[in-house]
């Protein structure tokens, strides 16, 4: 009987990591973001919402929360994952992301 043995340091709920250690930890700090923003969903959906109370239209809300978290996460807009990183890894620059012009926060 043959095994197959997975490396631990590449072994995730979140699929293969890679091996540098800060893109492993940007990889985890953006499934972070998306599971933080798929608990907001949830908790800011009715119970009784447009897809009723049974199982199967619970199961599809939740389904759909996660899938629209997971896009906004890549999105980067939130800048949860940006964050976590920075403060983990203090030596780490801020990735460079397309910004409009002025900033957001209405400082020029």
């Amino acid at each position: 009987m043959s095994t197959t043995s997975v490396s631990a340091s590449t072994a995730s709920p979140i699929g293969p990591l890679p091996t540098d250690p800060k893109a492993r930890l940007q990889k985890a700090a953006h499934a972070m973001e998306g599971l933080w923003l798929a608990q907001i969903l949830k908790e800011g959906t009715p119970k009784s919402g447009m897809l009723g109370k049974s199982f199967a239209a619970s199961t599809f809300q939740d389904m759909m929360n996660q899938a629209l978290a997971q896009k906004m996460a890549d999105t980067g807009m939130i800048g949860l994952s940006d964050s976590l990183t920075r403060q983990l890894l203090p030596g780490l620059s801020a990735p460079t992301k397309p910004s409009a012009e002025g900033d957001h926060h209405g400082k020029q």
